[in-house]
């Protein structure tokens, strides 16, 4: 018995599985439910929430938290998974020589997948070696269910894999990459005009029409003239020749002040949040996160 197993074609290195793998590797690539089910394993599908967050002490009300992702634990997830179907050595010798490929398919189908559902092309995304994300658990998630997020690394954006909410007040973000810096951006809906108050006053303050910088500030500003104050009508007409007016004494007009350049002016910015991380010291008083 035991010199069969030694010369067992099935067993040794040497198998049939093993001369059809890259045979198998392709076929394995084919779009299928089984191959689909891989693939969002790498993106955390179906993964219950108290396997992420194992108490909910680690995630109070208004908290961020960083994490980096385990690749050994999502490989070893997946193998896990796939264990379900080996009911023999075959089988085992038959998952050795497939599921190495089977597994970088994965991680660099989650690279684009998120990508390729919105019609956009992936930001220096190839499956990288490192993946970071954040869990963010806030009132504002729930109040700006369109939240835009952004992340970066130095100055370069990466690429966000997943982004989701669990529940109405937590969102779970994973980018491609080594993530130091999150922005959180009102939502594009949420836009209007409007005037900013300044000691008790409503002010609009100005920016510049001329080409090469259009959209700056330029700290000139303008009382809103109204037609009926005591109802809050605009006199829109008296307001856009004030704007000119100011904007041709600052220098920082155009030839022309038609709607589109109003709209410039009357224009509210989104309110914006700039989450920084600081890695080099973060043991000690000098690191941590900074917004």
């Amino acid at each position: 018995m035991k010199s069969w197993f030694k010369n067992s074609r099935v067993i040794s290195g040497e198998n049939i599985f093993c001369s059809l793998k890259e045979q198998l590797s392709i076929a394995y690539m084919e779009k299928d439910d089984v191959t689909a089910f891989i693939n969002g394993l790498y993106m955390l599908d179906g993964v219950p929430f108290d396997t992420l967050i194992a108490d909910g002490r680690l995630l109070p009300p208004e908290s961020l938290r960083i994490f980096y992702l385990d690749e050994n634990w999502i490989d070893a997830m997946a193998d896990g998974a796939l264990s379900i179907g080996r009911n023999c050595t075959s089988d085992w010798m038959h998952d050795c020589a497939v599921l190495p490929k089977l597994k970088e398919h994965g991680r660099m189908h989650s690279a684009h997948m998120r990508a390729l559902r919105y019609d956009k092309s992936p930001k220096n995304s190839n499956g990288g070696e490192y993946r970071t994300g954040f869990l963010l658990r806030s009132r504002l998630v729930e109040g700006w269910p369109g939240i835009e997020i952004s992340c970066c690394s130095g100055e370069q954006e990466l690429n966000i894999l997943k982004l989701e909410h669990i529940g109405s007040s937590v969102l779970f973000c994973i980018a491609d990459g080594v993530l130091d810096k999150i922005t959180l951006t009102e939502p594009v809906e949420s836009l209007f005009f409007g005037f900013e108050e300044k000691d008790g006053e409503l002010v609009k303050h100005l920016v510049s029409l001329k080409e090469e910088k259009a959209g700056r500030d330029i700290h000139a500003s303008v009382s809103p003239v109204f037609r009926d104050a005591e109802k809050g009508l605009l006199d829109i007409k008296a307001l856009a020749g004030t704007m000119q007016q100011v904007l041709e004494k600052a220098g920082e007009g155009s030839a022309y002040f038609s709607s589109l350049e109003f709209a410039l002016q009357m224009i509210q910015e989104r309110m914006r949040c700039t989450i920084e991380i600081n890695r080099s010291n973060s043991d000690s008083k000098g690191g941590g996160v900074h917004v």
